[in-house]
Protein backbone atom coordinates (compact mmCIF):
# COMPACT_ATOMS: atom_id res chain seq x y z
CA UNK A 1 0.00 0.00 0.00
CA UNK A 2 1.78 3.31 -1.16
CA UNK A 3 1.30 6.24 1.24
CA UNK A 4 1.46 9.67 -0.33
CA UNK A 5 2.36 13.72 0.88
CA UNK A 6 -0.43 15.35 1.70
CA UNK A 7 -1.76 17.36 -1.14
CA UNK A 8 -0.55 21.37 -1.57
CA UNK A 9 -3.35 23.20 -1.96
CA UNK A 10 -1.51 25.90 -3.64
CA UNK A 11 -0.30 24.09 -6.61
CA UNK A 12 -2.57 21.46 -6.92
CA UNK A 13 -4.33 23.48 -10.11
CA UNK A 14 -1.06 23.07 -11.58
CA UNK A 15 -0.71 19.20 -10.60
CA UNK A 16 -0.73 17.13 -13.93
CA UNK A 17 -1.86 13.96 -12.03
CA UNK A 18 -5.56 16.15 -11.53
CA UNK A 19 -8.47 14.30 -13.90
CA UNK A 20 -11.20 16.54 -12.94
CA UNK A 21 -12.14 18.97 -9.58
CA UNK A 22 -15.72 20.70 -8.61
CA UNK A 23 -16.07 23.59 -6.16
CA UNK A 24 -18.90 22.58 -3.84
CA UNK A 25 -22.17 24.27 -4.58
CA UNK A 26 -22.72 24.35 -0.72
CA UNK A 27 -19.38 25.81 0.22
CA UNK A 28 -17.95 27.81 -2.54
CA UNK A 29 -14.61 27.91 -0.41
CA UNK A 30 -13.55 24.34 -0.85
CA UNK A 31 -12.88 22.49 -4.04
CA UNK A 32 -12.56 18.52 -4.66
CA UNK A 33 -10.21 16.99 -7.01
CA UNK A 34 -9.60 13.48 -8.19
CA UNK A 35 -6.27 12.43 -8.80
CA UNK A 36 -5.20 9.47 -10.55
CA UNK A 37 -0.99 8.71 -9.81
CA UNK A 38 -0.10 5.32 -11.58
CA UNK A 39 -2.24 2.48 -9.79
CA UNK A 40 -4.01 5.09 -7.05
CA UNK A 41 -6.66 7.48 -6.96
CA UNK A 42 -6.30 10.34 -4.65
CA UNK A 43 -10.01 12.38 -3.86
CA UNK A 44 -8.68 15.61 -2.28
CA UNK A 45 -10.44 18.51 -0.22
CA UNK A 46 -8.92 21.69 -0.23
CA UNK A 47 -10.85 24.49 2.06
CA UNK A 48 -10.24 27.85 2.72
CA UNK A 49 -11.09 28.49 6.30
CA UNK A 50 -11.92 31.51 7.92
CA UNK A 51 -12.13 31.24 11.69
CA UNK A 52 -15.30 33.41 13.04
CA UNK A 53 -13.73 34.26 16.51
CA UNK A 54 -10.39 35.22 15.19
CA UNK A 55 -11.10 36.37 11.09
CA UNK A 56 -7.74 33.98 10.65
CA UNK A 57 -7.71 31.82 7.58
CA UNK A 58 -5.67 29.35 6.47
CA UNK A 59 -6.22 25.89 4.34
CA UNK A 60 -7.59 22.64 5.33
CA UNK A 61 -6.74 19.59 3.60
CA UNK A 62 -7.96 16.23 3.27
CA UNK A 63 -7.35 13.19 1.10
CA UNK A 64 -9.11 9.74 0.04
CA UNK A 65 -6.42 7.43 -1.28
CA UNK A 66 -6.66 4.18 -2.14
CA UNK A 67 -6.28 2.01 -5.40
CA UNK A 68 -7.13 3.27 -8.56
CA UNK A 69 -9.60 0.44 -9.55
CA UNK A 70 -11.79 1.76 -6.29
CA UNK A 71 -13.10 3.95 -8.53
CA UNK A 72 -14.98 1.91 -10.50
CA UNK A 73 -15.89 -0.03 -7.64
CA UNK A 74 -17.69 2.94 -6.21
CA UNK A 75 -19.55 3.85 -9.56
CA UNK A 76 -20.39 -0.24 -9.72
CA UNK A 77 -21.29 0.24 -6.34
CA UNK A 78 -23.35 2.71 -5.75
CA UNK A 79 -25.54 2.11 -8.95
CA UNK A 80 -25.88 -1.52 -7.94
CA UNK A 81 -25.84 -1.97 -4.23
CA UNK A 82 -27.64 1.58 -3.67
CA UNK A 83 -29.88 2.53 -6.37
CA UNK A 84 -31.04 -1.15 -7.11
CA UNK A 85 -33.81 -2.54 -5.10
CA UNK A 86 -32.50 -5.95 -3.57
CA UNK A 87 -34.36 -8.13 -5.98
CA UNK A 88 -33.02 -6.23 -8.71
CA UNK A 89 -29.41 -7.02 -6.68
CA UNK A 90 -29.49 -4.00 -4.37
CA UNK A 91 -29.24 -4.48 -1.12
CA UNK A 92 -31.66 -5.35 1.21
CA UNK A 93 -33.95 -2.29 2.30
CA UNK A 94 -32.52 -2.33 5.99
CA UNK A 95 -28.31 -2.48 4.86
CA UNK A 96 -27.43 0.91 4.76
CA UNK A 97 -23.74 0.49 4.04
CA UNK A 98 -21.32 -2.17 2.04
CA UNK A 99 -17.83 -2.84 2.16
CA UNK A 100 -15.39 -4.86 0.07
CA UNK A 101 -11.65 -5.63 -0.44
CA UNK A 102 -10.33 -3.71 -3.85
CA UNK A 103 -7.09 -4.95 -5.25
CA UNK A 104 -5.83 -5.35 -1.59
CA UNK A 105 -7.53 -2.19 -0.02
CA UNK A 106 -10.81 -2.55 1.96
CA UNK A 107 -13.03 0.31 0.69
CA UNK A 108 -16.83 1.12 1.66
CA UNK A 109 -19.82 3.06 1.23
CA UNK A 110 -22.66 4.50 3.60
CA UNK A 111 -25.81 6.12 3.06
CA UNK A 112 -25.51 9.23 5.37
CA UNK A 113 -28.36 11.04 6.28
CA UNK A 114 -28.48 15.19 8.03
CA UNK A 115 -25.04 15.74 6.40
CA UNK A 116 -24.72 19.99 6.24
CA UNK A 117 -25.40 22.31 8.74
CA UNK A 118 -28.21 24.26 10.25
CA UNK A 119 -31.59 23.79 7.98
CA UNK A 120 -29.49 22.96 4.80
CA UNK A 121 -29.14 19.41 5.67
CA UNK A 122 -29.82 16.56 3.22
CA UNK A 123 -28.66 13.13 2.59
CA UNK A 124 -25.86 11.80 1.15
CA UNK A 125 -22.84 9.31 0.61
CA UNK A 126 -19.72 8.46 2.51
CA UNK A 127 -17.26 7.29 0.87
CA UNK A 128 -14.35 4.93 3.25
CA UNK A 129 -10.99 3.73 3.00
CA UNK A 130 -10.91 1.46 5.91
CA UNK A 131 -7.02 0.42 5.20
CA UNK A 132 -6.26 3.77 5.61
CA UNK A 133 -6.89 5.19 8.97
CA UNK A 134 -5.56 8.48 10.24
CA UNK A 135 -2.31 8.19 11.91
CA UNK A 136 -2.95 7.07 15.66
CA UNK A 137 -6.47 6.12 14.84
CA UNK A 138 -7.82 2.52 14.27
CA UNK A 139 -10.63 3.70 11.57
CA UNK A 140 -10.07 4.43 7.85
CA UNK A 141 -10.76 7.98 6.38
CA UNK A 142 -13.98 8.93 4.90
CA UNK A 143 -15.36 11.81 3.34
CA UNK A 144 -18.78 12.66 2.93
CA UNK A 145 -20.47 13.46 -0.07
CA UNK A 146 -24.22 15.29 -0.35
CA UNK A 147 -26.82 13.90 -3.27
CA UNK A 148 -26.66 17.48 -4.74
CA UNK A 149 -22.76 18.00 -5.10
CA UNK A 150 -23.10 14.22 -6.37
CA UNK A 151 -25.89 14.06 -8.50
CA UNK A 152 -26.86 17.76 -9.55
CA UNK A 153 -23.66 19.07 -9.48
CA UNK A 154 -21.54 16.58 -11.38
CA UNK A 155 -19.50 14.59 -8.72
CA UNK A 156 -20.31 11.39 -9.55
CA UNK A 157 -20.36 12.16 -13.53
CA UNK A 158 -16.78 12.87 -13.03
CA UNK A 159 -16.84 9.37 -11.20
CA UNK A 160 -18.44 7.71 -13.94
CA UNK A 161 -15.92 9.34 -16.59
CA UNK A 162 -13.25 8.52 -14.56
CA UNK A 163 -14.24 4.82 -14.03
CA UNK A 164 -14.77 4.22 -17.35
CA UNK A 165 -10.94 5.80 -18.53
CA UNK A 166 -9.86 3.36 -16.00
CA UNK A 167 -11.11 0.43 -17.41
CA UNK A 168 -10.41 1.03 -21.03
CA UNK A 169 -6.74 1.60 -19.63
CA UNK A 170 -6.73 5.33 -21.01
CA UNK A 171 -6.01 6.65 -17.48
Amino acid sequence: MKNFSDIDPLTIQQNPYVVGSLVDNRKPQRTIYLLIIEDYALIAVCNWFTDGETGESEWLTYQLEMPKSGIPWIVNTLENKFFKLSHEGGLPADVRHYEEVVDGEELGISRAMSLGSGENREAGYTIKTISRPEPGERMGKYLNFTDSFLFEHGFFDLLKITAEKIKNGTL
